[in-house]
């Protein structure tokens, strides 16, 4: 009996918990695990940045001040890590045929090449303000064998 070939989505599906990272070709995917809205908030003067879904909160106003005052130390490692060698990627629908990522079917985000650890936490900075950050921390700048392509940043 023949094996069927797992293909990127199902491995997207196969993600448990808020976040992890999948193999794509010979790169890796970060895969968020719900599809929630979510935004991008680069730190400035860094190369880090965060993932920011939110479960409810009052406003969009509401989530970004409390992402403004949220303590540094907040979310914690986790054991993912990814690497990347392009500047610009895009968060999308794993559900959303690759073709089609334009407009409101991408996120767009600017990262520095390098490795990144996974950092998440479950926010709830209110009774009425529950966020899922997953911040990117910049590690280090590692050149990635030749051949080896960087893919889509993918958002469950």
């Amino acid at each position: 009996m023949a094996t069927e070939r797992q293909t990127d989505y199902d491995r997207a599906c196969a993600v448990t918990g808020y976040v992890g990272t999948v193999q794509v070709a010979r790169a890796e995917g970060l895969v968020l695990g719900e599809p929630m809205q979510t935004a991008w908030f680069p730190r400035e003067g860094s190369a880090d940045g965060a993932l920011v879904q939110w479960l409810y909160a009052g406003s969009e106003s509401s989530v970004i001040l409390w992402m403004d005052v949220m303590p540094r130390n907040l979310p914690e490692p986790t054991p993912h890590r990814i690497r990347v060698s392009e500047r610009a990627y895009c968060l999308f629908d794993s559900a959303i045929p690759g073709r089609s990522l334009e407009g409101e079917n991408c996120l767009s985000i600017q990262l520095h090449p390098g490795t990144y650890r996974i950092e998440l936490a479950d926010y709830r900075p209110d009774t009425e303000t529950a966020l899922v950050v997953v911040r990117l921390a910049y590690l280090s700048l590692r050149k990635r064998p030749s051949g080896r392509a960087s893919r889509p940043i993918d958002g469950g």
